[in-house]
């Protein structure tokens, strides 16, 4: 069997990108059950991240994700190829991190999944800053930038726009499920967006809803929210229209997932609790009602984890 080439997108030619691990790599080395470094004559390296079928009593059937870290097959394997500059191949049988040319570096190692923790252990001590970096990617600080000035505005500017201050809360609550699924998986799915617009509705309800009984505070401090500009009923209203928004949307998300368990986890979990803090707030509730259902939503943020695990 001819030696299979490393699959678009990750295929990399350009000898400047050698040596850096990007976060896909990353992840697919946390999660092979073997890896093999490599040194070649040539003075060239890579590190090969292996999936294996040999340790399961059944033919394994790869996931989706698991092909997309792993492109290569290989057999019945899946593999990801990693060129590398050779300075940061050499490995010792000990479980420890050399420049190659240093006394004790091997020009192949073979590390099995027992193993790998301690890979992972010396990785960290022998990679230098420059090699790291480019692994956290671009993407990483600009979405730290634009939060970090996002949190710094939040009292003396957006918060004073109507509507700016909620929107903020939800997009700081919900982005990074954007980024950490990048993270995970290489790449940003369909379930990715659509657990972010569902934590996005669910937090902007909840902020006008926790606007209510703080009003005359917000209007002292001159936060601009629906309570302080259009008063209690209208906030109520909008609360009421954004959770039902977000408890038809966590529904109607079973027509991309395909999954049953998620339907039920979703009803169950999250459409069936935020129904109950919306009968809480009918009509003319009374502040206590209303303290009640802040802090009766405030339990969808745990239980709504559930069918969130279940959109895979």
């Amino acid at each position: 069997m001819s030696d299979p080439q490393q699959t678009h997108p990750d295929h990399r030619t350009d000898a400047d990108e050698q040596g850096r691990l990007s976060s896909s790599d990353v992840h697919a080395l946390r999660r092979a059950d073997s890896v093999c470094f490599h040194t070649l004559p040539d003075g060239s390296a890579r590190i090969d991240a292996l999936l294996t079928t040999w340790a399961h009593p059944h033919p394994r059937i790869f996931t989706t994700a698991e092909q997309r870290l792993f492109p290569d097959p290989d057999h019945t394997d899946r593999r990801r190829r990693i060129p590398v500059t050779a300075a940061i191949v050499g490995f010792n049988q000990d479980g420890h991190w050399f420049e190659r040319g240093l006394p004790g570096a091997t020009a192949f190692a073979m590390i099995h999944a027992d193993r790998l923790d301690d890979v992972w252990r010396t990785l960290a001590a022998f990679l230098r800053v420059g090699d790291v970096l480019p692994a956290i990617d671009l993407l990483a600080a600009i979405v730290g930038s634009v939060y970090l000035v996002m949190a710094l505005s939040y009292s003396p500017v957006l918060r004073r726009v109507i509507l700016l201050g909620q929107v903020t809360v939800a997009a700081l609550f919900a982005v990074p499920l954007l980024y950490g699924g990048w993270i995970a998986v290489g790449g940003v799915r369909a379930e990715h967006w659509m657990a972010t617009a569902l934590v996005t509705l669910f937090v902007f309800a909840r902020e006008t809803l926790k606007a209510v009984p703080d009003w005359p505070g917000d209007l002292a401090a001159g936060y601009h929210t629906i309570a302080t500009r259009f008063g209690e009923p209208a906030a109520l209203s909008v609360f009421r229209t954004a959770a039902a928004v977000f408890c038809l949307a966590s529904l109607a998300a079973t027509l991309v997932v395909h999954h049953v368990a998620y339907f039920l986890a979703a009803l169950l979990c999250a459409v069936v609790p935020t129904m109950h803090t919306i009968r809480l707030v009918k009509g003319s509730p009374s502040p206590s009602d209303i303290n009640a259902a802040i802090s009766f939503s405030g339990l969808v943020f745990a239980t709504g984890i559930i069918p969130m695990l279940l959109m895979r």
